[in-house]
């Protein structure tokens, strides 16, 4: 594989996905991993992803007049790296119908459970959340800043730990920096909402989905192909 432009094509897949096409930021985050020594599995699924980009070339990002609230949607796939078993955390967060911010990484430590996996995403989506509060108001967008800022998860343990300050034994464990979040809840910056795992726009930004979730989650995304 050394002489495949491999690193220069992960370049070129990562400087897409965080420009315009949050749809193959799992991809790309997947195969930046291996940059040090690809394979040629990770040589061809590049190429596919190639080829899917050329096939939906038309893709862009739809934005509408409606004064529609910044809202935050994040997510995470629980020991989804085979090697390590560190999951995967993806957050999107949405403004007049359109993603204006995402991400998918890697977490850096492995979660012991589901709940730990889906709090550690939702203290990285709040900190996005705050950041991204400041940068519209400072703009002069206040009208698309609600109070608190709605913030939507599939997991209800999560959210129940973000509200309830008393630790038991299967969450006493879990690093002091992910409660920057209850501090945000407990000051009602942020309200955490529960939404049904087939409503999950940042599920894309996590994990390989079938064709038909794969394309549900552009269409929640609002990547069109009527952009001129």
């Amino acid at each position: 594989m050394k002489n495949r432009p491999y690193r220069e094509l992960i370049g070129g897949l990562i400087y897409l996905a965080n420009a315009t096409r949050p749809d193959i930021s799992f991809a790309a985050a997947t195969l930046s991993r291996f940059c040090t020594d690809p394979g040629r599995d990770h040589w061809l699924i590049a190429k596919r992803v190639l080829r899917y980009l050329k096939a939906t070339s038309h893709y862009g990002i739809s934005y509408t007049k409606d004064e529609e609230h910044l809202k935050a949607y994040f997510d995470s796939d629980w020991a989804g790296d085979i090697d390590d078993r560190k999951s995967c955390s993806g957050n999107v967060l949405m403004l007049a119908m359109g993603p204006i911010s995402w991400k998918s990484r890697k977490q850096a430590s492995v979660a012991l459970s589901t709940m730990e996996a889906e709090y550690a995403a939702l203290s990285e989506v709040s900190r996005e959340v705050v950041y991204l509060k400041r940068l519209l108001i400072h703009m002069g967008f206040e009208k698309y800043v609600t109070s608190p800022i709605n913030v939507f998860c599939d997991n209800q343990s999560a959210i129940e730990l973000s509200k309830n300050a008393v630790f038991h034994k299967r969450s006493k464990h879990i690093d002091i920096n992910f409660h920057f979040t209850r501090e945000l809840v407990d000051k009602k910056k942020i309200v955490i909402h529960y939404l049904q795992t087939d409503s999950m726009l940042a599920d894309i930004l996590t994990k390989s989905l079938t064709k038909c979730k794969h394309e549900k989650c552009i269409q929640m995304l609002n990547l069109s192909s009527n952009i001129c």
